[in-house]
């Protein structure tokens, strides 16, 4: 009896199964092989105020970023950003496009892997070159070979970083003021020039811009720049120089305007 309830139940399941299975709507298959998101980032190691050590990164900033579906690259111009908390300047200068890690979105269920000796994705690897990643759609028959090209790094002088400025202005309107303590922070131009905001264009630093070229001597050479058109130019008995050994700039210069000189007289000392 047991033998013959036991039977009876195995084909009901069987039934069921099968009526399950034939109900059953056929779902699609994805045939789509895209990369939808692309990131940067560096990585580097931390260490608190107890010693201990973390993995921290810092995305990079996706300047220019096209993934072009039509074919299949994709191309950018990254830039580093300003430093901030535990992402010092000297770790700035660290990053590289030979040790950086990319990661992408894919299309829903597909797969993605290396071709040509390019790195693995989220791994930090060598970006100097233009790298190829096979996509391979959820169907297992469409695939795609995306090429991924980097634009190089922008240059990152030794003079770049955040400065703490102290320093007055004699203005005609008004009479003087002066300031200390402020943080500006001062981006490479090329390998010898900085630049940041005009001593006297505060709050917030502004539009406009001053060009601070060190020569040879560690003498300077001043030129206004962003939305400033003045000629800038030495006071008369003072010099604009630069400390190596404090990282110091001293600058005395001036420009002319609605009733007379702007006078600044300011020093910046890297942060």
């Amino acid at each position: 009896m047991k033998k013959s309830i036991y039977i009876l139940f195995a084909l009901v399941a069987i039934i069921f199964t099968s009526c399950l299975k034939a109900d059953l709507e056929e779902l699609p298959v994805f045939e789509e092989a895209e990369i939808l998101t692309f990131d940067l980032e560096h990585r580097y190691i931390d260490k608190n105020a107890n010693g201990v050590e973390s993995m921290k990164f810092k995305y990079l900033t996706k300047n220019d970023l096209v993934i072009d579906s039509l074919s299949a690259t994709i191309t950018l111009n990254p830039t580093v950003p300003a430093p901030s908390g535990s992402f010092t300047q000297e770790i700035r200068r660290e990053v590289s496009l030979s040790n950086i890690a990319v990661s992408v979105r894919i299309s829903p269920a597909a797969t993605i892997e290396p071709l040509d000796g390019a790195p693995t994705l989220g791994v930090p690897g060598d970006y100097t070159v233009p790298r190829k990643y096979r996509v391979t759609a959820a169907d297992d028959k469409t695939s795609r070979d995306w090429t991924i090209n980097i634009g190089a790094l922008p240059l990152i002088n030794s003079y770049e970083g955040t400065y703490l400025s102290t320093g007055n202005v004699t203005h005609p309107n008004p009479a003087y003021w002066e300031w200390s303590g402020f943080e500006k922070f001062y981006s490479t131009i090329d390998e010898n020039t900085i630049q940041g905001s005009l001593a006297d264009n505060w709050p917030g630093g502004g539009s406009w811009k001053v060009n601070i070229t060190i020569n040879a001597d560690n003498t300077l050479s001043l030129a206004a720049a962003g939305d400033s058109s003045d000629t800038l130019e030495k006071i008369p008995g003072d010099e604009n120089s630069y400390d190596p050994a404090t990282k110091t700039f001293v600058l005395n210069y001036r420009y002319s305007g609605s009733g007379g000189f702007r006078i600044i007289r300011e020093t910046l000392v890297l942060k």
